[in-house]
This record gives C-alpha cells, structure tokens and sequence, in this order.
C-alpha cells in the first residue's frame, strides 16, 4: 500500500493508500525477543523488496547465510553472505547481518545456475523485458547507475533485474 518508485539516488516515492515514502517499507527487522528493552536493528545489507522469509543457516566459525524470498510474481530468489563468522557465544553475532554481500539467484533452463553479486561493479545483463530504471548510455555496471552501493540495496528488486537475476513465480 505504499508505493515502491523510487529514483536511483535511492529518494522513494511518497503516496499510495497511507501516504507514505517507499523506502522506509520493505525492509528486514530483527528484535530481540530475550531483551524487551533491546533496540529493533534494520538490517539494510539483506535488501528491500517485498521480503516474504528469511532462513539462516549459521555453523561455528563460518560465515551467516541467509536465503530470501521476493513475495511477488516475477520476484527474485536472494543470499545475503556475511563479512564476519559466527562465533558461539561470541557477543559479535549481533551484528553479523549488517555487513556483508547481497546476492541475487540466477537459474538457467538447465536445472543449473549461478549467484549474482548485487554490487558496484556487477556488469549490466538485463533480464528481458525488465530493464527499469532506464539504463543511461553507455553505462555497463550498476555502479553507473547507483551512485552508491546503499541505493543500489534500496532497490534491490530492480538492480536484480538489471543484473539478469531471473524473475520466478512468488519465490517465498
């Protein structure tokens, strides 16, 4: 109920039913439900879309995997990989989900496929018919057009698409 449009410099669109920006929506959330006094953490490295799941899979000193699901018809398998390892105990754990790489699921006809890294220097590989926003001349990253990588997570659906991520029935 809010609209999704955005321009690259990642300023959302306000409007739609409650009159609200874009960008603030679609986020993931995390509570700690062990600390009522804790403070809700937007974890901004696992994207914004229209998030519908998100499964971690954590193991002693390896790096966090989460895996998301896009709740919409043509939206995109996603992995986020995190820069630090999970450590038991370790007070670090808090903040494994806010850094990392953002990636988005590629399937071939196959039954094969490969990642996608949602970055600056992903080369430009439009999935047909997909390529919004419209990609200035020239320009053959998404670096070119998202001035900056937190943009380019801001609209992470249609960076997916401009990065040739294939679109899948309500992947959730």
């Amino acid at each position: 109920y809010v609209p999704e449009n955005l321009v690259t410099d990642g300023v959302g669109t306000v409007g739609g039913l409650f009159n609200k920006n874009g960008t603030h929506f679609g986020w993931v959330v995390e509570v700690d439900p062990h600390d009522p006094s804790s403070i809700p953490v937007k974890h901004t490295w696992l994207g914004r879309f229209r998030h519908e799941n998100v499964s971690i899979r954590t193991a002693p000193n390896e790096v966090v995997i989460a895996y998301l699901g896009d709740d919409r018809t043509n939206g995109h398998v996603y992995k986020f990989v995190s820069n630090g390892r999970f450590v038991p105990g370790s007070a670090a754990n808090k903040t494994l989900l806010s850094s990392g790489r953002l990636y988005s699921a590629l399937f071939n006809a196959d039954g094969s496929g490969r990642w996608i890294e949602l970055s600056q220097t992903t080369p430009l590989n439009p999935y047909p018919g997909q390529a919004i926003p419209t990609i200035p001349s020239g320009a053959t990253t998404l670096g070119q057009i998202y001035a900056k990588q937190g943009n380019l997570l801001i609209d992470s659906f249609r960076a997916s698409n401009l990065a040739g991520a294939t679109p899948t029935g309500r992947p959730e």
